[in-house]
């Protein structure tokens, strides 16, 4: 049988542990997550270009910039899962540019 304990460390975090005394599954997943939203908040920044439309910066070697009216539409494509179907329907067609 497997016993679960927790400890508390001095900023009132508490860690689960297995009997062996490592990392959960569920903290080791959940410190997974945190590292790459951190990656991900980190990769992308926005900035307001000097025309004043909305850049962003950091998914390739040059910045998207679309104005906020070219934005909107887009955006509201994402929500309803538009993108994602046409992702869906053309994967084979895509390709994949790895990060360095």
């Amino acid at each position: 049988m497997t016993t679960n304990t927790a400890q508390v460390t001095g900023s009132n975090q508490v860690n689960a542990t297995g009997t062996n005394g490592t990392p959960s599954e569920v903290e080791q997943l959940k410190l997974r997550i945190a590292e790459l939203e951190a990656q991900i908040s980190s990769r992308v920044k926005f900035m307001v270009s000097e025309k004043g439309a909305i850049s962003a910066v950091g998914l390739g070697a040059y910045p998207t910039t679309l104005y906020v009216s070219q934005w909107e539409p887009l955006i509201q494509s994402i929500k309803a899962g538009v993108l994602d179907r046409f992702i869906s329907e053309n994967r084979s067609k895509l390709s994949v540019k790895t990060s360095k």
